[in-house]
């Protein structure tokens, strides 16, 4: 098949959205595209990163066709080595995960049709800056000109320099419909989730997974950094205290240790993560807002009950008993109390078929089949 170029910010392993990059890269290279696979990350994040994950940091599983891109700031200017890089390989089409990524590939490679993945919303730094407290706050008014009037904002020349969008949340369709009316024509009426991903690395994985009444992980809370505000980490501070007789763990980078809990920092191996989700009972989500995060699907995967609330993308995962009903220290506590008694089955097949959806979709628009 001729080329498919797809490229994210960041490295496997290091967020959800470069981590599903990656793991497509791989499925559609085993599947027989053609295609080749490019990270991008800040020439002053490298040191960091090599030292996390390695010298075999952008490429985990060793795959063939793929390239790390250190970007100077401001990355989404004109990058030289970027655009050899890509014009080499002389890509038909080029799918990239994340506003950043968009603007950096079509600023390297301006002729090249090219699909904006979505991986979050910038309607997140309405949390982060403190103008809504939470997403279904912003749900009951949708006003973004804290947003429109940032002249840092790169969302929108992401949407509009990219040929077509595919959006992977409700809550990612919600913000563009109201952010990006004129560019309805460029989003693919699908939301396409890819979950299927995330279930086909953990089944491959083949980390044990223990009979949930033996787990010996109660609680287990998951992200690459919680400094982030929209991550919520105070909430978890305050649930772990409210909650000191579970044997609760943490997972990311953190400022401040959280009560009663065992920390892990960053975890760089996926198989080291999917270790610790089959030892859990329940994986909770406190994000304030959260597009899509990857870890519950992971978590499901692994036979953890999850709980979150409607401010995150993938809400529809949770069992109803499951899905707390505000952002708050009781509703979670009361969700989570709930959970460990036995394993809730989940609405996972509300999520699959979202690989194929998307294939079919880059053959449509980019008319690269066989």
């Amino acid at each position: 098949m001729p080329k498919l170029l797809v490229t994210s910010r960041d490295v496997p392993g290091w967020g959800g959205a470069s981590t599903r990059a990656y793991l497509l890269f791989e499925k559609l290279q085993r599947d027989g595209w053609d295609v080749g696979f490019i990270n991008l990350i800040k020439d002053s994040q490298e040191e960091e990163i090599r030292h996390l994950f390695g010298d075999s940091f952008g490429n985990p599983r060793s795959l063939s066709g793929v390239h790390t891109s250190a970007l100077r700031e401001p990355t989404w200017e004109t990058q030289p080595e970027l655009r050899e890089l890509i014009l080499s390989s002389a890509p038909r089409a080029i799918l990239a995960f994340g506003f950043n990524a968009t603007l950096a590939a079509r600023s390297a490679a301006p002729g090249v049709p090219l699909t904006f993945m979505t991986v979050g919303s910038r309607v997140e730094h309405l949390v982060e800056t403190g103008v809504v407290r939470d997403f279904m706050d912003f749900e009951g008014r949708p006003d973004t000109a804290a947003l429109d009037s940032d002249r840092h904002d790169r969302e929108p020349r992401a949407v509009e320099g990219c040929d077509r969008i595919i959006v992977h949340s409700p809550l990612v369709r919600f913000a563009f419909d109201h952010r990006f009316p004129g560019a309805r024509d460029k989003i693919h009426p699908r939301t396409i989730s890819l979950a299927d991903l995330s279930y086909d690395a953990a089944r491959e994985a083949g980390t044990p997974r223990t009979p949930f009444a033996a787990r010996d992980i109660d609680l287990l809370f998951v992200a690459s950094d919680w400094a982030r505000p929209m991550k919520n980490y105070a909430l978890v501070r305050e649930i772990a205290a409210r909650l000191p007789e579970l044997r609760t763990h943490v997972v990311g980078a953190y400022d401040a240790p959280c009560p009663h809990a065992v920390h892990h920092g960053v975890v760089p191996s996926r198989l080291e993560l999917f270790t610790l989700l089959g030892r859990c009972k329940t994986l909770a989500c406190p994000s304030l807002l959260d597009a899509a995060p990857n870890v519950l699907f992971e978590a499901s995967a692994m036979g953890c009950n999850v709980v979150a609330t409607r401010n995150c993308g993938n809400w529809e995962l949770c069992n109803d008993e499951l899905l707390a009903e505000r952002c708050t220290a009781d509703d979670f506590v009361e969700c989570i109390r709930r959970s460990l008694s036995h394993a809730h089955a989940d609405n996972r097949d509300r999520f699959r078929g979202g690989y194929d959806a998307l294939v079919e979709a880059l053959i449509r628009f980019e008319r690269i089949s066989g």
